[in-house]
């Protein structure tokens, strides 16, 4: 019995140990490469709203005082703990609302953070479904505001 019990408070401390929200997986990070799969976003190479979830996204990133580039090689191997990479993918379309103002519906968002040290350590998180308008920092409080409760829904 103490064994069960043993065995089912340890996997309870591993998944609050794994649950952790994108703030808290950037305490100890110094730098962020945005990695983006040409594959991926071949039909969306001058999509504005790939541009703009990017851009915003990165913006996200610096704001937490962290430097972040896209598809950027890291300075220092040595240092490998203290970077990650962004692995992002999601479906995005514009549309024009009836006021005249454009906005992004962003759907199946999936933001995989992978240490780069290559030792396995990656986290994914998978963001709801929403819109957002186009002016620039609507992105970036959106991401404030779902980043800071967002745990990852599985880490391997």
């Amino acid at each position: 019995m103490k064994k069960v019990l043993f065995t089912f408070f340890f996997a309870i401390a591993m998944l609050c140990v794994s649950a952790q929200t994108i703030p808290q997986r950037m305490q100890n990070k110094t730098a962020v490469s945005v990695v983006l799969d040409d594959v991926n976003f071949y039909n969306f190479n001058n999509f504005p709203g790939v541009n703009f979830f990017i851009g915003e996204f990165m913006e996200y990133i610096k704001s937490l005082k962290i430097d972040c580039d896209v598809n950027w090689t890291f300075p220092d191997v040595d240092k490998c703990s203290q970077y990650d990479f962004a692995y992002i993918s999601f479906n995005c379309h514009q549309w024009l609302k009836k006021n005249g103002c454009w906005y992004y519906d962003y759907s199946n968002i999936e933001i995989t953070l992978s240490s780069a040290c290559q030792n396995n350590d990656f986290v994914t998180y998978k963001m709801d479904n929403f819109t957002s308008p186009t002016t620039l920092g609507s992105l970036k409080q959106i991401f404030k505001k779902k980043f800071s409760v967002l745990n990852a829904y599985y880490k391997r």
